[in-house]
């Protein structure tokens, strides 16, 4: 998820101890769901942000907690933040300008993005 106040672009990280470290927002599709449909619940669930997807980024396949292929789109904030409809799953987030993003190791793929 990504935002832009005035000359500035900030992507939104989350510290997931699960994933070993800051990560950007993910989760699981569920029955019924499409992808889209996913990652803006699974944004709000875990930031208490809503968005719109601006567009898909890639596909990776990653072995890195189990087999499964993971999803990755573009998101833009929309709106203020809603705590209220946080899962608690996650405890720490922070924006952090493009370019000064540390290196996503579970997904290296993605640094090309930021």
């Amino acid at each position: 998820a990504y935002r832009k106040t005035s000359d500035i672009e900030e992507i939104l990280i989350i510290k997931d101890e699960k994933w070993g470290g800051w990560i950007i927002p993910k989760g699981r599709v569920n029955e019924g769901e499409s992808l889209e449909q996913a990652a803006l619940r699974e944004l709000e669930e875990e930031t208490g942000y809503s968005g719109k997807i601006v567009k898909f980024l890639e596909e990776i396949d990653s072995d890195l907690y189990e087999l499964r292929e993971y999803y990755f789109f573009l998101i833009e904030i929309q709106g203020v933040q809603d705590r209220s409809k946080m899962d608690g799953s996650i405890k720490e987030m922070k924006w952090i300008r493009v370019g000064k993003i540390p290196k996503f190791e579970q997904f290296p793929d993605l640094n090309k993005y930021f």
